[in-house]
């Protein structure tokens, strides 16, 4: 996930960093599950983040 995109929490605004709930290994015993949407640009698709709920 990178770090450096703005988000919210609880109607907080977050000028970026990583949520309190994710483990900075990207391991842990936490579940979470992330929403993403497929993006075209200039012919490639990537997938960009839409939400993160733990």
């Amino acid at each position: 996930m990178p770090l450096d995109v703005a988000w919210t929490q609880d109607g907080a605004f977050h000028e970026g960093g990583r949520p309190a709930c994710l483990p900075p290994t990207g391991r842990g015993t936490v579940t979470v599950r992330v929403t993403w949407a497929e993006v075209e640009v200039g012919g490639r698709t990537s997938k960009q983040v839409l939400g993160v709920y733990c």
